[in-house]
């Protein structure tokens, strides 16, 4: 019984993180239990650090 009611709560938890992903405008995103970046993100008003994009830009390659 305890098993069952622990299901149902996390069940209850994802449907309220979907209910509040569908209500604003989250960069980050959950999805049958997976986290992700939405897309069409907005990111014109986003001050980049050239030296934190040459460092990804390097990495991602």
């Amino acid at each position: 019984m305890g098993k069952s009611l622990y299901i149902l709560e996390k069940l209850a938890e994802q449907e309220e993180m979907k209910r509040k992903n569908s209500k604003n405008n989250a960069a980050i995103i959950q999805r049958d239990g997976i986290y992700m970046i939405r897309k069409n993100l907005e990111t014109s008003a986003v001050k980049q650090d050239p030296a934190l994009k040459e460092l990804v830009d390097s990495v991602i390659g």
